[in-house]
């Protein structure tokens, strides 16, 4: 016995038991022999010739989409090269900001580095024919510091101008 026609004697079972004795049950399970078997009757309306085309649009579906993702990246990435920005990474966030009655484009998350050092987390909205719209732009690492830093070398100079300095007001003072 197949799991389909198994499944669909114990359903029969659990049917005839819920309605034993009623009408239902005699017009159902004495009149008529049972539930009609799936792809029996006239309600069976995809046949298994059908199967293949269902797959093969499944099959597109998925090419297109991947096909989009590819062109997506490669416009958000000129897009935040454009401003001088380093795009660290891209990831698609299908239920991002705006998502919800959107049909045409796509949502991703973006960590980009500026031209000042600092990281920042974002959402972009793209599509073949809208361009790039970023959203929810925050600073999530400070780069560099306001000041420059000094080095080694510039720190034992001004060591040796403050001691010199240090040396002149003592001097001065007695």
């Amino acid at each position: 016995m197949e799991l389909q026609d198994y499944a669909v004697a114990t359903v029969n079972e659990v049917i005839h038991l819920a309605f034993q004795g009623s009408e239902v049950s005699r017009m159902v399970f004495e009149d008529s022999g049972g539930w009609p078997s799936p792809g029996s009757g006239p309600g069976d309306v995809m046949p298994e010739s059908f199967l293949p085309f269902v797959l093969l649009a499944a099959a597109v579906a998925v090419i297109a989409r991947l096909v989009a993702g590819g062109f997506d990246g490669d416009r958000v990435e000129a897009y935040v090269q454009q401003r001088g920005w380093e795009l660290v990474d891209r990831s698609w966030d299908p239920f991002g900001p705006g998502w919800f009655g959107e049909k045409d484009s796509r949502i991703y998350q973006i960590v980009y580095r500026d031209e000042r050092g600092d990281l920042h987390r974002a959402h972009v909205k793209t599509s073949m024919f809208s361009g790039v719209y970023l959203t929810n732009d925050e600073v999530v690492e400070s780069g560099a510091p306001d000041s420059p830093a000094t080095g080694a070398g510039d720190l034992e100079a001004e060591n040796a101008r403050l001691r010199k300095r240090v040396a002149e007001l003592e001097a001065g003072e007695r």
